[in-house]
């Protein structure tokens, strides 16, 4: 008779990319955990992860740099009995309760993935399940597919918060172990958090040539017409006001044009970032389900309107 398994714990994954300090010497973790050690006894690190429990909940965190950015990854796994639903309402607060456990969290995050991962489940469950999930969260679902064994749907972000994400994730192929089809996946979506955080990082850059091009185009077009009404009306004009009409305008624009200057390149290095998130969707190799959009047709699609600011 074959071994039965343990059931899979529920777990929430938060992914956080924050930029890098290439001066700071000091090993980040290790005020973390002394500020943990501070409120819980059972602490324990290995290398770059740090694991305790509160009550039915484990943490494990882990900080690690990839590229120019530190990566913290904190899963949220809770054991013994639960309702789903009700951890849906609630996950935040046991977010916050670990990050006022440990305050000396990276600052200045440029991109957050909040994914939850289900034990698994099978196919013909998936549309009910990401119902469910929509519903509670209260975002509408953009995709559904299967990805690497895996049920993979991801939900709508509001523009405000156009660089974090809501994924649901939850393993249908009984082939392989759930965990190894779960830990595959969240590679993917690493990915993913680092290449939304170099999109933040630019569009962050631009936020001011975002407000300034208009209006400053609208402004040396008001000043270069009221110049030239004054050119051709019935006064003469001093030479002096013409050449301090003229050289506001010039001054004007040639800083414009530095700054479209800049923005095209920026648009070229979006573009870039783009669609090296399009090739890592494309790469997990996604199949539809049912008629329901698939999360690379719609998240390209997201990503291509932030990618589009810097064009417009």
């Amino acid at each position: 008779m074959p071994k039965k398994l343990a059931p899979q714990p529920l777990r929430i994954v938060r992914m956080q990319t924050a930029q890098g300090d290439e001066t700071g010497r000091d090993d980040p973790l290790d005020k973390i955990v002394q500020t943990i050690k501070q409120k819980h006894d059972d602490v324990e690190r290995y290398d770059n992860t740090i694991e305790f429990s509160t009550g039915k909940i484990q943490y494990t965190f882990r900080m690690e740099k990839i590229k120019n950015f530190i990566v913290s990854t904190t899963v949220i796994k809770y054991v013994g009995d639960y309702k789903i639903n009700n951890i849906i309402d609630d996950y935040e607060s046991s977010f916050n309760l670990f990050d006022s456990t440990s305050p000396n969290m990276p600052s200045n995050v440029l991109s957050t993935f909040i994914i939850f991962v289900l034990p698994q489940q099978s196919e013909h469950q998936s549309e009910g399940l990401v119902e469910q999930f929509s519903q509670h969260l209260g975002k509408t679902n953009l995709g559904i597919g299967i990805t690497r064994g895996c049920l993979l749907s991801i939900f709508e972000t509001d523009k405000e918060d156009q660089f974090n994400r809501t994924y649901l994730i939850s393993p249908l192929n009984d082939r392989e172990p759930p965990d190894k089809l779960i830990d595959d996946m969240l590679d993917d979506v690493k990915k993913l958090v680092v290449y939304t955080a170099e999109l933040s990082r630019l569009y962050s850059g631009c936020v001011t040539f975002f407000s300034a091009l208009k209006p400053g185009e609208r402004e040396i077009s008001e000043k270069t017409e009221d110049l030239l009404w004054k050119l051709i009306g019935p006064e003469t004009v001093d030479l002096g006001t013409l050449e301090s009409g003229l050289g506001y305008i010039m001054e004007r624009e040639s800083s414009l044009s530095a700054m479209i200057s800049t923005m095209q390149m920026n648009r070229i290095e979006a573009e870039s970032i783009v669609s090296k998130i399009e090739y890592t969707f494309m790469r997990m190799d996604e199949r539809r389900v049912e008629n329901n959009p698939m999360n690379l047709e719609m998240e390209a699609e997201t990503y291509r309107k932030i990618s589009k600011s810097f064009e417009d």
